[in-house]
């Protein structure tokens, strides 16, 4: 003779619909990031871009900025954050120095990127330390001394976590290391 259970079949069936919901949450996360993975070229203009801007910074520092090298580390914990879609710093990056560029012109060229990150150094007053308008903090990121190393990535993502007007968005995200202290003059 045959027992049944029935309220542990209601249990095992609940367990079961729970992980469709996740796998399928899941799944869904994954289809609204498209990853385009920077070609060898691509990551040679953003390391040439970058160190091109360290070496035109004013005032001319004493000391000649090192050449920043590229990291496959940082960039591929800019690609793990890009999974997320999200257009604000990851919590993982807090040891990091972050830039992060949104276009909703489809893929930019990455040195287009970083010109428009180093264009911010006419609204950097290096004598005060402040932007004087706007912001400057992506400039700053790019020729801070203190950093010697980068690594991006890039993505599109269908749906851009809290920021609705932003989905399709293309993101670019730059990691440096080491972290620059952001009180200090970058050079």
């Amino acid at each position: 003779m045959n027992i049944i259970y029935p309220h542990h079949h209601h249990k095992v069936s609940l367990v079961l619909v729970m992980l469709l919901v996740v796998s399928m949450l899941m799944m869904n996360q994954q289809q609204q990031v498209r990853a385009a993975e920077l070609t060898s070229s691509e990551k040679t203009a953003i390391l040439n871009a970058h160190n091109s801007a360290r070496l035109s910074v004013a005032p001319t520092p004493l000391n000649k900025l090192a050449a920043l090298e590229w990291s496959d580390e940082l960039a591929s914990r800019a690609a793990s954050w890009l999974t997320k879609c999200a257009a604000g710093p990851s919590s993982n990056s807090l040891n990091l120095g972050v830039n992060i560029h949104v276009s909703m012109k489809g893929n930019m060229s990455v040195v287009d990127i970083v010109n428009e990150w180093t264009l911010e150094s006419s609204k950097y007053d290096f004598t005060n330390n402040y932007c004087s308008s706007g912001d400057c903090q992506h400039y700053i990121q790019v020729v801070s001394a203190a950093s010697t190393k980068v690594g991006c990535s890039r993505a599109t993502c269908a749906k851009v976590f809290n920021k609705p007007e932003l989905n399709g968005a293309t993101l670019i995200v730059c990691n440096y290391s080491p972290k620059p202290n952001v009180l200090d003059r970058p050079y």
